[in-house]
């Protein structure tokens, strides 16, 4: 989360899927509220990309940012990481998109 201003600290969730008979890894991020209405969503994902390309060396296979309170956690906090992947793998996520973004401009200016 550190290597963008617009992510949220602590509400990451990366895991593995298989994809072609290879591990690939997927990282769901969400997005601190303040920053919904600006995104530039392609220049984040790349920077979550180089920045654990670079601290892992690992390519990241999909990054997802989400919306505030979409990763889901435990009662005491903790990432519930079996939860999101199985999310993910049931296309059941809703990733923030350019609609999004429009949509909350407009209800911030409404």
């Amino acid at each position: 989360a550190g290597c963008h201003p617009a992510l949220a600290e602590n509400f990451t969730a990366a895991f593995s899927v298989a994809v072609d008979d290879r591990e690939q890894l997927v990282v769901l991020q969400e997005v601190e509220r303040s920053y919904l209405r600006t995104i530039d969503i392609g220049s984040v994902q790349e920077s979550i990309r180089r920045a654990v390309a670079s601290a892992h060396q690992i390519q990241v296979f999909d990054v997802l940012l989400l919306k505030p309170r979409s990763v889901l956690k435990t009662s005491s906090g903790k990432i519930r990481r079996r939860a999101c992947r199985e999310r993910y793998l049931n296309r059941q996520i809703l990733p923030l998109s350019v609609d999004d973004i429009c949509e909350t401009q407009n209800t911030l200016v409404n």
